[in-house]
């Protein structure tokens, strides 16, 4: 068979800053996977997503038919913002042109954009994290027919059987390794992901199906 018309084999990645990286460099552990499943990867993770964010990333991925799915979890505290006051029809092109945003319930409120009483008002995390459960529900029915691997990762407390607890991008952040002089992508330093896809490259593979 001609080698031009294999089709290359895509790896469809949505998440939130854990996966975010503009510059998507060779050594990030994504890069890795992708090229240990022998594909190439289009990633639609967003900074600051929230879970209804990823599902948003999700729906636009589908559209380019991936080979497998890689989700990553966020915590249900984040909320969306719409930034315009014309009409948005709610989809990842809204996201990416900046007409709708997520971002933490608590750094709102930082940055002052409603007071503690307005937050507490009219989020509750509970509540939040049962809507967020559907939504995980449902990114999870669209995928089942696709190889996906779904980390939930800052959402650790959302108990669905199909989800992995075992791969934990979080473990390997900064926040627990310290600020090092090297460069970062996902929160996770350069040495990091090294560690990261080492220690878990098995049941990556391993659930992905492949040697």
């Amino acid at each position: 068979m001609n080698n031009s018309t294999i089709k290359q084999k895509k790896l469809l990645i949505c998440a939130d800053s854990f996966c975010a990286d503009s510059t998507d460099q060779h050594w990030t552990w994504w890069s890795r996977l992708a090229k240990d499943l022998n594909c190439e990867f289009k990633n639609l993770s967003i900074r600051g997503a929230s879970n209804f964010n990823i599902f948003l990333q999700l729906e636009e991925g589908l559209k380019y038919n991936p080979d497998y799915i890689l989700i990553s979890l966020t915590a249900p505290n984040r909320i969306e913002e719409k930034l315009t006051h014309n009409n948005i029809n709610v989809t990842y092109n809204d996201l990416l042109q900046e007409r709708m945003s997520s971002w933490a319930v608590h750094e709102r409120i930082k940055r002052k954009e409603f007071s503690i009483e307005v937050g507490n008002k009219f989020f509750d995390y509970n509540v939040n994290k049962r809507k967020d459960e559907l939504i995980v529900e449902s990114m999870l029915e669209r995928c089942k027919n696709i190889k996906s691997l779904v980390l939930a990762n800052l959402f650790d407390d959302c108990i669905i059987e199909t989800l992995n607890y075992d791969i934990v991008p979080k473990d390997y952040c900064d926040v627990v390794t310290g600020q090092l002089d090297e460069p970062e992508a996902g929160h996770i330093h350069k040495s990091f992901h090294s560690i990261f896809y080492d220690d878990n490259r098995h049941n990556f593979l391993k659930h992905y199906e492949t040697d």
